[in-house]
């Protein structure tokens, strides 16, 4: 073959493909025939939607991108989100990464590997139960010891030992250090569950990622961007939070109330105040007054003071705080705790009028007559009796009633009057003003001398 004709045929030889190129090309099918995989083969997932909260860790993790959580038309609990995640198999390369952090284990690989489709929008796939063929196919790879990705084991809270905390009402409770607030923090995995139980609404992963950065300061200010009482919910707050915690379903839920004390015994009451005064809008231009200075009328007066209005709250007893200072016992909630966060509340120009009994100095007609309006505060701070025969014998105590006496008791002894503390006590009930009652009644017990003899029932 000549030099030229050899040149034709390398130069022109591509062109001979162009015939074909409108041509639909032959695909031979491979048959859907399972073929055996080894044991932990990653193959498509599955997804028990039951066990699954939504929480998006998978789809935070996927090094591809491959992960996207889309909503559902599913009925979910507190605590659950109604989305699950869709796997794109274009982009997934079967690490099994999203199985190793899934918080609940539903998310599982398969030894199920072969999908062929003229379809691509089959490859975007939202996997449950019934696996992407809706066939049955044994479990192939799943997360074991080694591959654990979270901490299922939060940092222990130092705590007072029994044998000396019966004996004072010092706070038993001593707080992290800033390494355990740190570790304890890094345990989130940042799913938002936990925002929509907690009452307040608070953003609790953005303080949490604060406290891990070691930066409290911007922990104190979103945490302020909902509550005005982080000092005493970081001790006495019901955490439901802490129920729903993704970590806790395999494990112990993060410390979400011991972290938000943290932050806040961190920080001076001057930072904290001029924190607070940042977030005022002023854009009110009328007075207010608040019936009670309880938690709902100090959260009142807090908010209403940032809108611009002028607050003044009527306070029946010596100080405010209501339940906070007159029920919980010192040991959960001491007074310097409650005071700081009034202290920033006041801090905004809130006046607090104590010893202003409503109806008595001053009556409601005459508030609405200065007062553009009047918020009604007044909590529930009377006992509750079971009204069974015999309740009211003198020896038969409200539970309430009793806890504010001792209050008052251990805050000025010279002043208050001394709390009978008797040699032997039933208590009826279970929840924590029982609890409260009990244990401050054993304490009174042993600072006398007595032996500790309290039933709860």
């Amino acid at each position: 073959m000549s030099i030229y004709e050899t040149f034709k045929k390398s130069f022109w030889g591509p062109t001979i493909a162009w015939k074909r190129l409108f041509t639909k090309p032959v695909t031979i099918k491979v048959p859907k025939v399972y073929r055996e995989a080894a044991e932990r083969y990653r193959g498509f997932h599955v997804n028990d939607w039951e066990l699954c909260t939504g929480c998006s860790t998978c789809s935070k993790i996927c090094p591809t991108d491959a992960i996207k959580m889309v909503p559902v038309d599913i009925e979910v609990e507190p605590g659950k989100k109604a989305q699950r995640p869709a796997i794109d198999y274009g982009r997934c390369t079967f690490c099994g990464m999203c199985v190793d952090i899934c918080t609940t284990g539903s998310l599982k690989m398969t030894r199920e590997y072969i999908h062929i489709s003229d379809d691509p929008n089959t490859f975007f796939f939202l996997p449950d139960e019934a696996g992407i063929h809706h066939q049955e196919i044994p479990l192939g790879y799943q997360r074991d010891e080694a591959s654990e990705l979270l901490d299922l084991e939060r940092v222990e809270m130092e705590e007072l030992p029994a044998s000396e905390r019966v004996n004072s009402f010092i706070e038993y409770v001593k707080g992290y250090s800033k390494e355990q607030a740190i570790a304890e923090a890094a345990r989130c995995v940042d799913c938002e569950l936990c925002v929509d139980v907690c009452p307040a609404n608070m953003d609790i992963p953005r303080y949490i990622e604060s406290a891990f950065r070691d930066n409290t300061k911007e922990g104190v200010e979103w945490i302020y961007k909902t509550n005005p009482l982080p000092g005493v919910c970081g001790r006495v707050c019901t955490h439901k939070c802490e129920t729903v915690c993704s970590i806790g379903h395999r494990g112990e839920p993060v410390a979400i109330r011991w972290l938000k004390r943290y932050i806040m015994d961190q920080e001076s009451v001057k930072d904290i105040i001029k924190n607070a005064k940042e977030n005022v809008v002023k854009k009110g231009t009328g007075k207010i007054a608040i019936i009670g200075a309880g938690p709902s009328g100090l959260s009142a007066a807090y908010y209403l003071s940032l809108m611009g209005y002028k607050v003044t709250i009527f306070e029946a007893k010596e100080l405010p705080g209501g339940v906070m200072r007159y029920g919980i016992p010192r040991y959960r909630l001491p007074d310097e705790a409650l005071d700081k966060d009034i202290g920033v509340i006041k801090a905004l120009g809130i006046e607090i009028k104590c010893n202003s009994t409503v109806g008595k100095d001053i009556t409601l007609d005459e508030l609405k007559e200065k007062y553009d309006a009047v918020f009604l505060g007044t909590g529930f701070t009377l006992g509750r009796s079971t009204k069974v025969p015999g309740t009211d014998h003198k020896d038969v105590l409200m539970a309430l009633p009793l806890l504010e006496k001792i209050r008052d008791y251990l805050r000025d002894p010279g002043k208050s009057e001394k709390p009978h503390v008797p040699d032997s006590l039933i208590v009826i009930g279970g929840g924590n003003v029982a609890m409260d009652v009990a244990r401050s009644i054993a304490r009174l017990q042993r600072m006398e001398g007595k032996k500790v003899n309290v039933k709860v029932t």
